[in-house]
């Protein structure tokens, strides 16, 4: 709508302004959004669980660069993007206080996406929230915390979750990265399974031309 396109574009210049002029960047719009205490906390509370994380410290920053990639290629744009981009560098914020090997299976793990719905509600909104509640759920209805399936789970929670498994697969030490080839194999088996089709297909179509 007209007045969400005039704030963009208000927060657009702020950004360019700040950074001295010339092109404004994804990141910088996305951090210019960042106007609340709530939302520099949650972000700065995002960044501190990628420094313990044993794979990558990079990782949600991965996660929100592969989720917007994907999310261009099923026609996102605009503020689409935009809360898709911060979904993806928040959707482990709920891992606050975990121990990085705390067993998947547990009701602690699990609570995690729950726990980082609520660090976004006030932040970020209800649509960013919601997306970072079921990041986890899979389309077979065997995922948590709700155990939601098909296209009851929130679009922008689906890209997340091919997102999330890819850059899993794809980082970490030298040893443990699996090659594309073998990326695209696993994404094709879970396709219809714990991800959605539709999502897996534009992940593919950036695989491909990688």
């Amino acid at each position: 709508d007209t007045k969400t396109l005039r704030d963009l574009a208000q927060r657009a210049v702020v950004a360019a302004v700040d950074q001295g002029g010339g092109v404004v960047g994804a990141d910088d719009l996305t951090q210019s959004l960042a106007t609340t205490t709530e939302l520099e906390a949650a972000l700065k509370l995002a960044r501190k669980v990628d420094e313990l994380d044993p794979l990558a410290d990079t990782h949600s920053v991965n996660v929100a660069d592969y989720a917007v990639e994907i999310g261009r290629g099923l026609g996102f744009a605009g503020l689409d993007l935009v809360q898709l981009r911060l979904a993806g560098l928040l959707h482990d914020v709920g891992k606050v206080g975990l121990a990085p090997d705390v067993d998947r299976d547990s009701s602690e793990y699990q609570s995690h996406p729950g726990v980082g719905e609520r660090y976004a509600l006030l932040s970020a909104g209800p649509d960013v929230g919601a997306a970072i509640r079921h990041h986890h759920e899979r389309w077979d209805g065997a995922g948590f915390p709700d155990a939601l399936e098909g296209e009851d789970i929130p679009i922008n929670a689906r890209i997340l979750a091919v997102a999330d498994a890819w850059d899993r697969w794809s980082t970490g030490p030298p040893d443990q990265q699996l090659p594309i080839d073998e990326i695209v194999e696993r994404l094709r088996e879970e396709s219809g399974a714990w991800f959605d089709h539709s999502v897996v297909e534009a992940a593919l179509e950036l695989l491909d031309g990688s």
